[in-house]
């Protein structure tokens, strides 16, 4: 559904490559005028801005369902399915991350571009990693039986967080050989 908005968005205001050039900031050195320059992309059209409020909000509707969905799980017997507090955990980190990206990546001075690329690229990869870290990793400790992570105690698993209804049925061995 995005990747057919970013297409209509591209078709109708496509990118321009733009270069600036800071005259002020040039500097003199044997004989050679060094002057900073950085070339960016724009869309034309101010109208624009309004299809990128558009791409917010619609992450923004996808986060809110992904916290519905958590709240609808919450009271799941199967503890494997039980993840609304490790979601709404994660969903707070990705809010939180994408909108310390959003600002610095469209108020930050563009001479310091460098920096916009890097808070802009950690914030992705933080909000990513620590998502599949909070999801993942109390599930792959309890497949793998570990009781001890970095000196926290875990509880051992038990068969009911193990089973799908609570208890393990067992097949008994049939007696036919007797």
């Amino acid at each position: 559904m995005e990747t057919i908005y970013l297409l209509i968005w591209e078709v109708m205001y496509p990118l321009h490559a733009v270069t600036e050039t800071f005259l002020s900031q040039a500097t003199i050195k044997d004989d050679l005028m060094i002057v900073p320059s950085i070339e960016s992309c724009y869309r034309a059209e101010f109208r624009s801005i309004s299809w990128l409020v558009g791409i917010y909000v619609f992450n923004g509707v996808l986060l809110l369902f992904g916290l519905f969905l958590a709240y609808e799980t919450r009271h799941v017997h199967i503890k494997a399915l039980n993840d609304s507090k490790n979601i709404g955990v994660s969903v707070y980190n990705v809010t939180i991350l994408s909108i310390v990206g959003a600002i610095f990546s469209l108020l930050m001075d563009p001479l310091h571009s460098q920096l916009v690329y890097i808070i802009t690229a950690m914030c992705i990869i933080l909000s990513t990693t620590s998502t599949l870290v909070i999801i993942f990793a109390p599930k792959v400790l309890e497949l793998t039986g570990f009781t001890t992570v970095m000196g926290i105690h875990l509880p051992e698993p038990t068969e009911s967080s193990l089973s799908l209804h609570g208890n393990r049925s067992r097949v008994e061995p049939s007696n036919a050989n007797t």
